[in-house]
Formats: C-alpha cells, structure tokens, sequence
C-alpha cells in the first residue's frame, strides 16, 4: 500500500531562537520495510531541550542535525510492518524516530512498551530519556543520600522536575530554581521554591552540608537580587546537558 509521510527537516542553522526559517515541510514516499527492518507509524513526539543543542554545528555528545535532515526526536509508535525477528506488527515503541509521520528502523536504540504499565507519554517522559538522566545524574553522579541537600536548576523543567521528585522521595532537601513567570508557576506547583524561597533555603545552608547540584548547574545563584556562592569544597557538581 502507497503511503506518503510529512517530516521536519532542518533548512538553515538559527541564530538565537529557532523561527520559521530554521525548518521545511517535507512530504515523502514511505518505503517498505526491508529484511531485518520494520515501519513504525509514530503517534507522539517528544520535544526536548536538547534538541536546540543538536542545531548547532558544534562538537557535543551527538553530531549535530545536518541542512536538510529530518530533525532529530525521540518519539513512540506502533509498528504497522515488519520483517524483523525482534519486532512485531503492533509492537508499540520508542525510539529515536524524527520529527515525522513514519520511520523505518532496524531496531538499534528501539525499546518496546508496555501501555499497561504507563501510557506512551511517561515512556517518553518520566520513564524515557528525561527520567534516565534525572536518576542517574542523581544516583550514578551525585551519589544523593537521605539527608543531603539537592540543588535543582532549570526545575521546572522535564529532567529538573524528575531529579526534585526524586530526591524528595529518597528523602533529601530539595531547592528547585526556576527562571521567568511560566518556570516559576511550574516549580511552584511542584511544590518547589520562589525566589525568595530559595534565597532563605541557601542562607539556611550549615557548614557540613552536602551540597549536590542538577541540570546546567553553576556555583552561584540570584535570589532577591542577592548572588550566593554555594558551590563548596566538599560538594557535588553533577552536570547536565
């Protein structure tokens, strides 16, 4: 059966934010799956902060999305044609499909769900690759222990949000810091911090305090027009992105 498939590609590398000139509408003939290979019809996209990074033509963990390639996401659908051993007509997976209608794939970075355990949202989300950052920057890099302070930037955001859940649950003081009206509305109904709360959460810091920091993180903070070095000897400083 003919099908034809709408993607994203990249036209031009943005300057700042990305606007309609960054992207081309592209309409293509869908091939069928080949030996070893099976068709995915994608149902969700998931739109991550990183996926700014990959526009630039910079050297960074990934190489970046060429002029004309189909832009690069994460996303989750259900297989709908397949010759391959692993992969099944019905399948739902995830995988790093691009931002378009159909992907063919051989398998390789392809993770099969189970709807009954969560809906294919969380496997993109909690369960997928922000939540896979968020434990292992704080379990694998920050070591975080009960007790420990958990300094959270970028908050409100798909990582921030995960790693501050996280840390609350394992029994650590969160500070969540977020930035503009829309950040700082999130955090808040995450039950993070204002400003002004975070000033008094950094002040309240004690000598012997062990500080772990998150996402985009850095050794000083603005609160109530204050600037507070927090970054000490004896902390943590667990990068991301």
């Amino acid at each position: 059966m003919s099908r034809t498939s709408q993607e994203i590609r990249l036209a031009a590398r943005p300057q700042g934010r990305p606007d309609a000139s960054t992207w081309q509408l592209a309409t293509t003939e869908v091939a069928e799956p080949g030996p070893g290979e099976f068709l995915v019809q994608l149902q969700q996209i998931s739109l991550d902060p990183a996926m700014r990074g990959w526009l630039n033509d910079v050297r960074s963990y990934l190489p970046p999305v060429q002029i004309g390639a189909v832009m690069r996401a994460f996303g989750a659908g259900t297989v709908i044609a397949s010759q391959h051993d692993d992969f099944a007509v019905g399948d739902v997976v995830s995988g790093t499909f691009g931002v378009r209608e159909y992907a063919i794939s051989d398998g390789n970075g392809v993770a099969r769900l189970d709807l009954d355990v969560a809906p294919m949202s969380t496997w993109l989300g909690a369960l997928g690759m922000p939540g896979m950052t968020a434990w292992f920057g704080l379990e694998d890099v920050g070591r975080a222990q009960p007790g420990d302070t958990v300094l959270v930037s970028a908050a409100a955001g798909a990582v921030g949000s995960t790693v501050a859940q996280l840390a609350k649950a394992k029994g650590c003081r969160v500070i969540g810091v977020a930035g503009g009206s829309y950040g700082l509305l999130m955090a808040h109904a995450r039950a993070f911090m204002t400003p002004q709360e975070i000033g008094r959460g950094v002040r309240q810091l004690k000598v012997g305090d062990k500080v772990i920091y998150g996402q985009y993180a850095g050794s000083t903070y603005k609160a109530d027009g204050i600037e507070y070095k927090v970054l000490r000897e004896d902390d943590i400083l667990a990068v991301i992105g």
